[in-house]
């Protein structure tokens, strides 16, 4: 892994806690058109990030559902 040995990303699971925490920041409504992109283009860096991540280790249907989350967020502002 990348980083520093104590830093939090290093520690396994915090990515999808990040990632809830998003998706429910977007579920909300309450975010401003600009708010609401920025937190999409955060959430679809992570996916990103985390989907990979699985399917490097073999979990490939966690990774292929992660990637795809980011589209049921794509057009609602």
């Amino acid at each position: 892994r990348g980083g520093h040995p104590d830093q939090l990303s290093a520690r396994k699971g915090i990515d999808r806690y990040r990632i809830e925490a998003l998706e429910k920041l977007l579920n909300r409504g309450r975010l401003s058109p600009e708010q609401y992109d920025w937190t999409w283009k955060t959430l679809q860096r992570k996916c990103q990030i985390y989907g990979e991540g699985c399917i490097k280790r073999g979990k490939v249907q966690e990774g292929e559902r992660y990637l795809a989350l980011p589209n049921k967020y794509r057009n609602k502002p």
